[in-house]
C-alpha cells in the first residue's frame, strides 16, 4: 500500500495506508516536501497521519526519515496522527530523531488536534 501525498490548508499531508515499501515511501516523501517548499507557504507544517498504517518502522528508518526531512526542509513543525500504542511510541522515537534537527514535533490522537496545533500561530510570528 501507498504512502499518499497531499496539501491542505497550506499543510503537506502524508497518510501512510497499509505496508509501505521503506524505498517507494522516501520517494513520494521526497517529492512531497519538495512541493512543500516550491508553494512558499512557510513557516512550513508537515502531517504524517498512521492511523491506517501496518508499518513497524526499525530506530535506523525512522531516523533516516528525519534526515530527508531535514535535507529538504531547514525548519518547520512536523504533526504526527498516532491512534494505536504501537504507532505512538514510534512517533516518539521519530520526534526524538526530528526535535534533534531542529523540527517543532508534536504527536496526536486525532487529526483535528493535530491541524489545529499546525495552523496555531508560531512563536516567532
Amino acid at each position: 500500500m501507498p504512502l499518499v501525498f497531499n496539501t491542505t490548508q497550506g499543510i503537506g499531508c502524508f497518510r501512510a495506508i497499509g505496508e509501505v515499501e521503506f524505498a517507494q515511501g522516501s520517494q513520494t516523501l521526497q517529492n512531497g516536501l519538495r512541493t512543500l517548499v516550491a508553494s512558499k507557504q512557510e513557516p512550513y507544517r508537515v502531517l504524517f497521519d498512521l492511523t491506517r498504517s501496518a508499518e513497524n518502522r526499525t530506530g535506523a528508518e525512522l531516523q533516516e526519515v528525519a534526515h530527508q526531512v531535514r535535507r529538504v526542509l531547514d525548519h518547520g513543525r512536523l504533526a504526527l496522527v498516532a491512534d494505536k500504542t504501537l504507532f505512538f511510541g514510534l512517533s516518539r522515537l521519530f520526534s526524538a530523531y526530528a526535535e534533534y534537527a531542529g523540527f517543532e514535533v508534536g504527536i496526536f490522537g486525532t487529526e483535528a488536534e493535530a491541524v489545529a496545533w499546525l495552523l496555531r500561530p508560531t512563536e516567532d510570528a
